[in-house]
Parts: structure tokens; C-alpha cells; sequence
């Protein structure tokens, strides 16, 4: 950093000195947002390592105070683990599990944020990670537990080209079928790239 004259990590994500917004990236925003609020169910977010699918939900949650969004950064979860999760992040608590089961609450919750106008989207970075049955798991709580579409839980997988294959699935099919906005960043041309070094 020294050598550019720097006195911090430019490229650190926490930084907002760092974060270069072009067409892509506003594009990709803006249709994450729509999509959610649209209740479009599944969004899949894909681009190479490094074309800012991090930095593009952290700007989709500062930029939508009328979203209730839930990161998870760790996509190695199974699917109960997730569900964990989301009841945590939510301050669900259930001191009977035998009465009132997890999903029901969950699925209450998410009924309670419609009822408000307000989705809940659930937002999985590296979502590569997620193993074929946590992602069958969340498209069947997603799409077949809902009482009506607008109580759904909303689902942003971001991750690297290789999900793709994985959507591909004989068993992730209904999934890979569901989806219905989808958004490929790509690398920064030779302009954009000057403009970028010139914005650090």
C-alpha cells in the first residue's frame, strides 16, 4: 500500500473507499432488489472471484430499508442449520420444539414481515458451498411451505460459475426451474479498469 501512496486497505470490503460502482454492479443491484420485491422467489447471482458478488449484497442492504435481509457468509451449512439461523437472526425463540416446530415459526415470521409489506431475503455469499440437499431443503421451504406467494422466504444465491452446474442436477431441477432472475457479472473492461485504479 505504501508503494501507491496509500494509508489504508482500499480493498478491504468494511471500506467503502473501495467500493468502484459501475453499470454491471448497479445493474445487478438494482435486479436483486426488483426481484425480491417482486417476490420472485430464487435470485442467482454468479460472476468469477474477485467482480464484487459480496460487495453487491452488502450494498443491496444498506441501499433497501424495506427488505429484511439475513446474510450468511458460512454457505457450508446444512439445511437445519440454516433453519437455525434464520431463527436467530429473526430472535425466534422456541422453548418447546414438540408443540411448535421450527419451520412453523419461521413460516409464521415470514407471515408476520408480509403482513407489513416487508419480504424477508435470506442472502448466501459463496453459495457454491451449499451442499445438493441444504439447497433442496431451502427450495422446498421456500416455494412449497408458504401459505400465500408474498409470505415466501426470498433467496439470493451468489457465488461462482460452477453453481450453475451444480443447479443442473437431476435432483435440483424443480430449483434450477424456479428461477426466474439471474444475473452474470462480468470482468471490468479495459476503460472501466483505468476509470477504477483512478476512483482508488
Amino acid at each position: 500500500m505504501d508503494y501507491f501512496g496509500w494509508d489504508s486497505n482500499r480493498f478491504s470490503p468494511g471500506n467503502p473507499r473501495g467500493s468502484y460502482h459501475h453499470a454491471d454492479f448497479d445493474i445487478a443491484c438494482a435486479t436483486i432488489l426488483q426481484g425480491i420485491r417482486t417476490r420472485q422467489g430464487f435470485i442467482l447471482l454468479t460472476g468469477e472471484a474477485g467482480l464484487g458478488k459480496s460487495l453487491i449484497l452488502q450494498h443491496c442492504m444498506a441501499e433497501a430499508d424495506d427488505i429484511r435481509f439475513i446474510l450468511l457468509g458460512d454457505a457450508q451449512l446444512d439445511f437445519p442449520d440454516i433453519l437455525d439461523y434464520l431463527c436467530a437472526d429473526l430472535g425466534l425463540r422456541d422453548a418447546e420444539p414438540d408443540v411448535v416446530p421450527q419451520n412453523r415459526l419461521l413460516l409464521d415470521a415470514l407471515a408476520a414481515y408480509a403482513s407489513r409489506g416487508q419480504p424477508v431475503a435470506l442472502l448466501v455469499d459463496d453459495a457454491h458451498h451449499l451442499s445438493i440437499s441444504a439447497l433442496l431443503g431451502l427450495w422446498e421451504f421456500a416455494e412449497t411451505s408458504a401459505v400465500a406467494a408474498d409470505q415466501r422466504l426470498q433467496v439470493v444465491l451468489a457465488g461462482l460459475p460452477e453453481i450453475e452446474t451444480k443447479l443442473r442436477q437431476p435432483e435440483l431441477r424443480p430449483l434450477h426451474e424456479s428461477i426466474r432472475v439471474r444475473y452474470r457479472l462480468t470482468p471490468l473492461s479495459e476503460l472501466e479498469t483505468g476509470l477504477f485504479v483512478d476512483h482508488l
